[in-house]
């Protein structure tokens, strides 16, 4: 059906490729051309025999037709024997023969056998059609030998004309790669030895078949997969599968372990809390702007450096002098040009205060303003606008006023309560 044509030159290390289906049947054809430096080598007179072993184990030994003496071509038929067996026929090999005994092998054909979908009823056996075909014509030979259907009707042995049995084989005997020709008597008269295609199933370290879990992985894996690599930060061949591309830039300073990381790569250049506050500019302590117990607001605001933060519990007066209150907490923040001045109180006669205030700085003094707020405890005097009492009844005294009981009235009362009970009696014509 098709036909695939190789060359094969004997003084060369061949490698040619061929490939069949399993159980396919007398469908495939190589023409194979041989030759040496000179050109084709002539096949006149001569035999070509195929020799391969198959995957199983089992021989093939051929022979093969001659198409073209003249320019050394000859025709192998991939016979269904040789596609019994899914694997590759690996380095084969073509054998030519004169009639004298002289043999010149070319190698390598290697013919690999694609597993069918379909099921194979052929059994792989050896192949040994060439020494079929020896066998058969000394059989013939024999026959004719022993008849007396001739002119003479007198048989070969009758005249004298005696088979020699030291030149005709009479049987084949295969014994792993050998194959051997044997007389009537049992002696080799030639063998072939065959190169030893059996392989054990690959490993990472050595070349061999395929195994059906490998096969089963394999048919797992998606069209377009990839592998999964181990990265390397230290390869630097961006060819390599292991590179790491856009790696960040590490700051050197981590590599070192005792050492401070600087603000300038991202740290605080300190290895405690205090250290770091305070290169970060927040204060949480007169103390470390240098200054002592009883400094003032000023002191403390004059000690800060531009945006910075100062933030400080009072427990007394006597710590910042100049205070708005005996308990509470005091934040400063400072930018270049301005400040602002928090005091949070946090007890006030006894009780939670909640009390804030509000601070001015004047280069050496801060006036504090107290900020009202709906704390209970919170209580706005007259001179900021309040009551200065936390009941109706304190309100009124504190604003010199009384609550009016009845319709008495009280003429010498000069407040505008009095002055509203005159109107009113005036009114009434009481």
């Amino acid at each position: 059906m098709t036909n695939k044509s190789i060359t094969l030159n004997v003084w060369k290390n061949n490698n040619k490729f061929a490939m069949a289906v399993q159980g396919e049947v007398d469908s495939r054809f190589l023409s194979i051309k041989l030759e040496d430096e000179n050109g084709p080598i002539d096949l006149t007179s001569k035999s070509v025999i195929f020799v391969a072993k198959k995957p199983d184990g089992n021989v093939i030994f051929n022979s093969m037709i001659i198409d073209d003496a003249k320019n050394g071509i000859a025709i192998l038929e991939l016979t269904s024997q040789m596609s019994a067996f899914p694997g590759t026929l690996e380095n084969c090999e073509v054998h030519v023969m004169s009639e004298n005994g002289e043999t010149l092998i070319a190698q390598k054909i290697n013919i690999f056998i694609q597993p069918s979908l379909g099921i194979s009823t052929e059994e792989s056996i050896s192949e040994l059609t060439a020494f079929q075909k020896i066998v058969s014509d000394v059989n013939i030979l024999k026959q004719h030998s022993a008849s007396e259907n001739n002119p003479h009707n007198v048989t070969a042995t009758q005249v004298g004309a005696l088979l020699d049995s030291t030149k005709y084989g009479s049987s084949l005997e295969v014994n792993g790669t050998t194959l051997s020709l044997k007389d009537q008597d049992g002696d080799t008269l030639n063998t072939v030895i065959t190169h030893d295609t059996t392989y054990s199933v690959a490993t990472k370290n050595s070349d061999g078949l395929m195994s059906s879990s490998d096969k089963t992985k394999l048919d797992g894996i998606e069209n377009g997969a990839n592998s999964n690599v181990q990265s390397d930060w230290n390869q630097t061949n961006t060819s390599s599968d292991d590179y790491i591309k856009n790696k960040p830039s590490i700051p050197s300073e981590i590599n070192d372990l005792s050492g401070t990381l600087p603000i300038s790569k991202g740290g605080t250049g300190a290895v405690n809390l205090v250290d770091a506050q305070k290169n970060l500019q927040y204060y949480n302590s007169y103390s470390q702007l240098g200054l002592t117990s009883g400094c003032s607001t000023s002191d403390i605001i004059n000690a800060l450096p531009s945006y910075s933060i100062f933030s400080s519990s009072v427990n007394t007066a006597a710590q910042i002098s100049d205070a708005p209150a005996e308990w509470g907490q005091i934040t400063i923040i400072k930018s270049r040009d301005r400040k602002i001045l928090l005091f949070n109180q946090s007890l006030s006669n006894g009780h939670n205060g909640n009390n804030f205030y509000f601070g001015e700085h004047c280069s050496t003094y801060v006036t504090w303003y107290k900020i009202f707020t709906a704390n209970p405890n919170c209580v706005v005097p007259i001179s900021n606008g309040g009551t200065g009492a936390t009941t109706a009844a304190a309100a009124l005294t504190n604003l010199g006023a009384q609550a009016v009981t009845d319709n008495a009235l009280n003429t010498t009362d000069k407040t505008i309560v009095g002055a509203i009970n005159e109107i009113y009696n005036m009114i009434s014509g009481s």
